[in-house]
């Protein structure tokens, strides 16, 4: 914890600087009622005829329970992507950022997020993130995850990370690359111990009792939560005890 030393307009601006770098959730109000609007026009045109008017089509996987099951604990750059490189089906990046953006604003307009005052931005999308309405919780079961931490050995095709940190999603389960890899090494203070499945598929050229990124689907279980490896890699620096 910081220990602040200063006071008045110093100490304001720093407060006020800490709260803008806070994230903001879809229970802002990020988008507008004009922007959704637009996404109901551009989901019918564009959508309707796999997903449904009503959105119950495909999985019905674009409201209530599935809707938040795919995407919380994730921000909503992750599903501007997925939508921009995935739909619609047979065209792919079709659509205008601004399209591609006013849907979103629907899906979260029939999901029940609140409105607010200004448009959906695409830059502001890495930085909203969608949770429940008790707030943040934890990863669900079989989500795509990354964490950083101790390497433990490896046997057959299992083994341990330990000293890992919280489990987040992702939605690339290749291994990160640049500066990436850089920043999920820079991450430290990881208290959990994951098993790992599968490893002798993943485990070419990574070192045992090394800094890792492990990335695999979450596997929650009562003796013990364990990642279905889908990636993993060490860096040049060994664990410390």
């Amino acid at each position: 914890m910081a220990i602040v030393r200063s006071y008045g307009p110093v100490l304001f601006l720093c407060f006020a600087s800490a709260l803008a770098a806070a994230p903001k959730t879809v229970w802002d109000g990020v988008f507008t009622p004009a922007q959704a609007d637009r996404g109901l026009a551009a989901y019918s045109a564009q959508c309707s005829r796999c997903h449904g008017e009503d959105l119950h089509g495909s999985g019905n996987v674009l409201i209530g329970a599935k809707f938040m099951q795919q995407w919380r604990e994730d921000n909503l750059r992750s599903m501007y992507t997925i939508l921009r490189d995935t739909m619609p089906r047979n065209a792919p990046r079709s659509l205008s950022d601004a399209m591609y953006l006013d849907i979103i604003a629907y899906l979260l307009k029939v999901n029940e997020f609140p409105t607010g005052t200004a448009d959906l931005a695409l830059p502001d999308t890495a930085n909203i993130l969608v949770v429940g309405k008790e707030g943040p919780a934890a990863v669900p079961d079989f989500a795509l995850i990354t964490v950083s931490g101790c390497l433990g050995p490896m046997k057959d095709d299992n083994g341990s990370i330990t000293a890992a940190t919280e489990p987040v999603r992702t939605r690339q389960p290749d291994k990160s690359k640049g500066d990436e890899f850089t920043i999920a090494m820079a991450k430290s203070g990881g208290t959990r111990t994951l098993a790992l499945m599968g490893v002798q598929y993943n485990n070419e050229g990574v070192v045992p009792l090394h800094r890792a990124e492990v990335k695999g689907f979450l596997i929650r279980l009562p003796a013990g939560n364990k990642i279905n490896v889908t990636s993993m890699q060490t860096s040049a620096e060994a664990c410390t005890p």
